[in-house]
């Protein structure tokens, strides 16, 4: 009995959806059309691109029985979603809603991150690149790991909950700076993994270099580790694999992986965000 690994394991199921939209306070725009997405997934996103469309947004969302939303948006020239002007309507979701709020950031600064304190917000989702080439080639910003380094330890000294998300070949399919940012975030206690999209440019990543900083964050954190949303789908063989290298949550998983997973262990369903 105590061999059976369905009796010791639980696999989280994500699936967001209508329950736990996104939505982009810069609408289907971004300053940067950086290199990996050029805008193209902000077009699937909620536009809320005043405050007083994400109030309305979320008054909906109330209504509608959903658990909570996402805020996202196109980085501006520092690296930042602009998030300014929106305070004070997170704060007044989270005192008269029951809402869930994750809110990605960007690489913030010190203003930002004690505004966002002050909102009350249950989540900050934050990207982490360890590679100063694919920083300034890919997002086009003049930035370091360093400083989106100081970006994270700036929320998490605000005492926020922080799930780093880290993108697996996000230079072109190439693996670049992922080692280095697993040590840059290796005190999380979730970290969700995502792949590049080649969609718009590069190359699918290859299965084994997924598997590879997958075995490595197993290695050097306790984080319980997620495939997230924003990756490459059709590669249920790279899922299942994924799981046995310690994979803890995939949203929206195929059906050759759900099959699979249901055959070895517990799987809990969660229609929310994987930061949560």
């Amino acid at each position: 009995m105590l061999n059976n690994p369905k009796m010791m394991t639980v696999i989280e199921f994500y699936h967001p959806g209508k329950k736990f939209p996104s939505l982009s306070v810069t609408g289907d725009h971004c300053e940067r059309l950086c290199r990996h997405c050029r805008g193209h997934f902000l077009k699937n996103m909620v536009d809320v691109s005043t405050p007083g469309r994400l109030r309305e947004t979320a008054e909906d969302l109330e209504s509608g029985s959903a658990s909570g939303f996402l805020l996202s948006g196109g980085f501006n020239d520092k690296g930042m979603v602009p998030l300014d002007g929106y305070y004070e309507v997170l704060k007044d979701i989270k005192r008269k809603t029951d809402l869930s709020v994750n809110v990605h950031t960007g690489v913030p600064d010190e203003e930002m991150t004690d505004q966002l304190k002050e909102t009350g917000i249950d989540m900050v989702s934050y990207d982490v690149i360890g590679s100063e080439k694919t920083i300034k080639e890919v997002y086009g910003l003049e930035l370091k790991p360093s400083d989106i380094q100081i970006g994270y330890e700036l929320l998490t000294s605000r005492d926020m909950d922080v799930v780093p998300h880290i993108t697996i070949g996000l230079h072109g399919g190439d693996i670049k700076g992922e080692y280095h940012a697993l040590d840059m975030v290796w005190d999380s206690e979730k970290l969700v993994l995502n792949t590049l999209v080649p969609s718009f440019w590069g190359e699918s990543v290859g299965k084994e270099d997924i598997l590879k900083v997958i075995e490595t964050a197993v290695e050097r954190t306790d984080a319980d580790l997620i495939l997230g949303c924003m990756r490459e789908r059709g590669r249920p063989d790279t899922e299942i694999e994924a799981v046995k290298k310690g994979i803890k949550g995939i949203v929206l998983p195929s059906r050759k992986t759900r099959e699979w997973v249901k055959e070895r262990y517990d799987i809990l369903e969660k229609n929310v965000c994987c930061c949560f």
